[in-house]
């Protein structure tokens, strides 16, 4: 309660009022809070509660007029009409301080859309589609199992089985306001007709008619066969670049349609040996069909390319290198070859040798080039007669050609000289001898005795020598003119034994023929207590005298250190073994002069 004073005009006059205080909201403005159906864009249906204080909405089921929305069901209120707006609860309680806009937002029913199959009046297959929005229905061909009628394909759908209620097409829009059934609305199937064509093979085609629209398996194409390729299926195009068919696969046909059988040219595998079962060239792939293989050109050093066949020594020939070659299976083919063989025709330019042509087999033995002789010249070697200024060998080196050549021989002319003999005493005289510088030849042997009784020792260039430089008989090299004096003397003079046996070009080792007779010579030596033995190694002439006389050198000192293990198994002794190489006598090229002579006094 409030007091008030109240005074008359003219005086002071003092008044207490007292005024009851009601609450604040009697004296509130009304605000209005507007309900709005929106059942769809555009809906003016609208419901509205006014109030100056806080109180709560009017339930959805109390507004006047009613709202509604069919197929849909209230959910709740929101300040904008798609939603995203502030939301209120049905009934919520709302202040009324401000007017306020409230939207009905809508949730859309569920329903079902039932596809039945509808092959036969007591057909009770069927597929099922729900919904709450306008959406398209399932196609036929995504139900959820394959619906069918044999003789017939499907057409549309409807709401009676017979066809004569609502129709609605194969995917068709369905508002899904209400449940609804759809029957399939079959039409017979006109007959197709699928013709094959084997396309080559030996084996006759033929054709199958079905109805339209239904599933047809493709034959396997099992019953035919075409030499050099295999089945690959069918093509509705004869070369094959049309729509392929797989065999075994079911497809539906429409129209009447010819189709190809596919023929791949088999790949078969071409290997290319040597004769040794080696991969000479590459293996390559051939398709039948697809053009012939060109034959490779395989090279052999020392061979020529016979040609390929299916042999590695015989069969049948596929070819040469470029031929072409279509195998008919996977084929291995081996190279044939023919050994080259190169002739050596040899000139001896004024000379002489024992042969004149000598052939070269590849990989076989090395030749030998034979030393020529031309006397009063020195054999310089072997040259090509095409191009002299080329040296190819000396006498006796070994040679392997690779193509047919001609050789010359090349001299250079010898210095001549007079080999003189001085019998010193001596009753015998010796003809003197005109020979060149380098030549070889033996010293000769006096038989007869001087005045008085002595014996030839030997032979030196010095008059007054007591003791000789040279055995009788021994092969020596003068480079000028050179008087040999004969030695005498009362001692034995040298006596050949004999010799080994006769050397193989170029070789020094013992046989076991030549150990035998130098075990032979050991016992004759113990026999008859002999104490000085000389071996004298000899070699055929080569046209290379330091060849030759290091050759029999080795010869000679091979002999003696088996010679001197003879004695020791003896258990005999000499006082001197003495190894003398020879080198060759003269230009004498025949291999009898290959050995070692022993000598003994």
């Amino acid at each position: 309660m409030k007091l008030i004073r109240a005074f008359p005009i003219g005086a002071i006059l003092l008044v207490n009022l007292i005024i009851p205080l009601h609450d604040a909201s009697a004296f509130a403005q009304f605000k209005t809070v507007t309900f709005f159906e929106n059942a769809f864009s555009g809906d003016l249906v609208t419901a509205s509660q006014t109030s100056n204080a806080t109180a709560n909405l009017t339930s959805f089921s109390s507004l006047n007029p009613a709202f509604s929305n069919p197929g849909s069901t209230f959910y709740t209120w929101n300040t904008r009409a798609d939603g995203t707006g502030t939301s209120y609860s049905n009934s919520q309680s709302y202040s009324f301080t401000a007017a306020l806009s409230l939207y009905a937002i809508w949730h859309r029913q569920y329903h079902t859309a039932t596809f039945h199959e509808n092959a036969s009046a007591i057909d009770a297959t069927s597929c099922t589609q729900t919904s709450n929005t306008m959406v398209g229905l399932i196609q036929f061909g995504n139900l959820c199992q394959q619906f069918s009628k044999p003789g017939y394909q499907f057409s549309s759908w409807n709401t009676l089985p017979s066809g004569s209620g609502i129709g609605y097409a194969d995917g068709g829009t369905y508002s899904f306001l209400t449940n609804i059934d759809l029957y399939a609305i079959w039409v017979p199937n006109p007959t197709v007709t699928i013709s094959f064509e084997t396309n080559g093979a030996p084996q006759s085609g033929f054709s199958v008619t079905q109805y339209q629209g239904l599933g047809f398996s493709i034959p396997s194409g099992s019953q035919l066969s075409l030499d050099g390729y295999t089945f690959a299926g069918w093509n509705s195009q004869q070369n094959g670049l049309g729509t392929t068919y797989a065999p075994g696969t079911s497809y539906v046909f429409n129209s009447n349609l010819t189709l190809w059988a596919v023929w791949v040219g088999n790949f078969y595998s071409v290997r290319f040996l040597n004769t040794d079962g080696t991969t000479l060239v590459n293996p390559e792939t051939y398709q039948v069909g697809g053009g012939s293989l060109t034959l490779p050109f395989p090279t052999r050093t020392g061979y020529t390319f016979l040609g390929w066949f299916s042999g590695s020594s015989s069969g049948t020939e596929a070819g040469i290198g470029g031929g072409s070659f279509s195998p008919v299976s996977d084929t291995t083919l081996y190279a044939q070859w023919s050994v080259n063989k190169f002739v050596i025709s040899l000139n001896p330019a004024g000379g002489s040798v024992y042969r004149q042509t000598m052939t070269y087999v590849y990989g076989g033995p090395s030749v030998q080039l034979p030393v020529p002789s031309k006397p009063g010249f020195v054999f310089d070697g072997w040259y090509l007669a095409s191009d002299p200024s080329i040296f190819v060998g000396s006498g006796n080196s070994y040679l392997i050609p690779s193509s047919t050549e001609s050789l010359i021989a090349t001299w250079t002319a010898l210095p001549s000289f007079t080999v003189s003999y001085d019998a010193n005493g001596g009753t015998t005289t010796v003809a003197p001898s005109v020979t060149n510088s380098g030549d070889a030849f033996r010293l000769p042997t006096i038989s007869t005795t001087s005045n008085n009784g002595k014996v030839l020792l030997g032979w030196s260039t010095n008059p007054n020598s007591p003791l000789p430089e040279f055995t009788p008989d021994q092969v020596v090299y003068p480079n000028s003119s050179t008087i040999y004096f004969a030695v005498w003397g009362f001692g034995i003079p040298w006596q050949i034994f004999g010799n080994v046996g006769i050397y193989a070009r170029q070789k020094y080792s013992l046989t076991n023929a030549m150990k035998t007779e130098i075990r032979s010579f050991a016992k004759f030596v113990k026999q008859h207590r002999l104490t000085s033995v000389r071996i004298l190694g000899y070699s055929q002439y080569t046209g290379n005298a330091a060849l030759d006389y290091g050759l029999s050198a080795k010869r000679a000192h091979q002999v003696a250190k088996y010679f001197s293990e003879a004695l020791n198994r003896l258990k005999y002794s000499v006082a001197s073994i003495s190894e003398l190489a020879q080198g060759s006598l003269s230009t004498n090229t025949s291999v009898l002069f290959s050995t070692v002579e022993m000598a003994v006094n």
